[in-house]
């Protein structure tokens, strides 16, 4: 083979480098290939990454527990409604009364999930006020829940049971007192509509940015639509803080 190599023309010469250039050029171009589809493979690793950390596992997974507490808040507001009515409407002594037993019950809050671990990374895209906003959204809920629970529901079922003897003027007192109760903790729930609505749009936003890398996130830090939402977490946060504070009073007292 060696001395068949030796032994070419100097055509023989040009066609052999050629060929062996073109080889040459045809490996590099699969190296440099290779490298550029592994360097793209890793940039869109950690481009899915990111979505999940700060997307999936944040702000739309503290959304999902919120909107679920929210969606029950709502349909037990429509339950402690409907309830009321009886009270209004058909006294203990009507022989419409309903029976205990037969009332409408509320939705359990028991399985509806406290998605706590979602606020460390909704911090890096909203601040750190999102913390202290999510820990009054989830007990405003809960206690709203808990207050259509022991403060209507069962009363209400004691009433047909027969366990209190209250009188017309009483009852209708009764009733609008009962009405007033359900009414503060809808409108105290509807108050984190506005947040479940901020995370939807924090999590469209970033996604929108493209932020292709962990060093890359900065670029919300900059961004005028993720400034404005941390802006608003801010203004519902001082919008619910004196409440929650005088809720807290208001039941310590009684």
């Amino acid at each position: 083979m060696t001395l068949l190599v030796l032994g070419l023309s100097r055509d023989g010469w040009l066609v052999l480098g050629i060929f062996a250039g073109f080889v040459a050029a045809t490996i590099v171009g699969i190296l440099l290939a290779v490298a550029y589809a592994a360097r793209r493979y890793r940039s869109e690793q950690e481009l899915k990454d990111i979505r999940r950390a700060f997307v999936d596992d944040g702000a739309l997974k503290l959304k999902a527990s919120l909107d679920s507490w929210l969606e029950v808040t709502r349909r037990n507001y429509g339950v402690a409604q409907h309830l009321l009515r009886y009270v209004k409407d058909v006294p203990y002594r009507s022989r419409l009364r309903p029976r205990a037993r037969d009332l409408p019950a509320l939705l359990p809050t028991d399985d509806l999930s406290l998605t706590f671990d979602a606020v460390v990374p909704t911090t890096r895209l909203l601040g750190s006020e999102i913390g202290a906003l999510t820990a009054h959204a989830f007990a405003d809920l809960y206690a709203v829940n808990l207050d259509f629970q022991t403060r209507i529901s069962q009363p209400v079922r004691s009433y047909y049971l027969q366990r209190n003897g209250l009188g017309d003027d009483d009852r209708l007192h009764w009733h609008g007192e009962l009405l007033a109760l359900a009414d503060r903790g809808y409108s105290r729930a509807e108050q984190y509509g506005a947040l479940s609505e901020l995370l939807g749009q924090a999590a469209l936003r970033f996604q929108e940015l493209q932020v292709s890398s962990y060093t890359d996130i900065v670029r919300a830090d900059r961004d005028a639509t993720i400034l404005r939402l941390r802006e608003e977490v801010v203004q519902i946060l001082r919008q619910v803080q004196p409440e929650a504070d005088a809720n807290t009073h208001t039941e310590a007292s009684g």
